[in-house]
């Protein structure tokens, strides 16, 4: 007896179409998410990229410094605020105790300076004008090499002057000059720049509206 042959099913081949079809499918759909978590990730990236940029400009910003020191070491400073102002004074106190024709102050709020004063006790001289017995300002000077650095005027409690040569860097731009003060004491051998900066024979009109203001406070406290 002669076996039968199978009968033919088409039920494996529309199965296998079945899957077919379904993969394909399953395919455009995992590449679809695929391709919108691509754009996800680029877009997070980019935000991720603008927060760094933006906080690393802050951070930029908030570690600006300037610093400096006396001659041997002795006094440093830092300061995180930028220098309000460039000033050239030619007292005879400046130049008496610089051995220059001027002195060159830069004037930096004083909560923004931090001050280290490591091998030796400093030496602060008082200042007054004229013959007063009032002292209107206190110079820091370094007690081992003699370098004058600071200059407190007691009319300005919220600003420190700070000697311009005794900076070595700074992160801030160089402000522009102010003013020359004191232009009555400029010692014959030098001779002024032609710079187009005010010049005044004493100290400049506001800081002779604050001196007034405040000898006038301590004559009615005294």
């Amino acid at each position: 007896m002669t076996p039968r042959a199978p009968k033919p099913s088409g039920r494996p081949k529309k199965g296998k179409v079945y899957k077919c079809a379904s993969y394909q499918k399953l395919h455009q759909k995992v590449a679809s998410l695929e391709a919108t978590i691509l754009e996800k990730d680029k877009t997070i990236a980019a935000q991720a990229e603008e927060i760094n940029s933006i906080t690393g400009s802050s951070r930029q910003m908030a570690t600006k410094t300037l610093s400096g020191s006396c001659a041997c070491g002795s006094i440093t400073y830092t300061s995180t605020a930028a220098p309000e102002h460039l000033d050239y004074c030619y007292c005879l106190t400046c130049q008496r105790m610089s051995g220059a024709p001027f002195m060159v102050w830069m004037g930096i709020p004083r909560d923004a300076l931090h001050w280290d004063f490591k091998d030796s006790e400093p030496l602060v001289y008082r200042s007054t004008i004229g013959d007063s017995d009032d002292c209107v300002a206190e110079r820091t000077c370094c007690g081992s090499c003699g370098c004058n650095v600071i200059l407190q005027y007691h009319v300005y409690p919220d600003k420190t002057h700070i000697a311009a040569s005794t900076m070595s860097r700074s992160d801030f731009e160089s402000p522009k000059v102010g003013c020359h003060i004191w232009c009555r004491h400029v010692p014959s051998w030098h001779n002024l720049p032609d710079d187009g900066v005010k010049r005044y024979d004493e100290f400049d009109p506001d800081f002779k509206a604050h001196l007034e203001e405040y000898l006038s406070n301590k004559a009615d406290e005294g």
